[in-house]
């Protein structure tokens, strides 16, 4: 949900400033959050597995 908010406001604040290059700055942060939300979840079940 955060990447796709954080993509949003790229695209809003770059129609809203005139400044195209938000929109993919947007994607970039979206793409950052959406890869490490997935980094601490893999992390996690790595550590499940461990203790087991």
């Amino acid at each position: 949900m955060i990447a796709v908010v954080a993509g949003a406001a790229g695209k809003y604040y770059a129609d809203v400033r005139a400044w195209p290059w938000l929109t993919a700055g947007g994607a970039v942060v979206a793409l950052l959050v959406f890869a490490g939300t997935i980094a601490v979840i893999r992390g996690e079940h790595r550590d499940r597995r461990r203790a087991r």
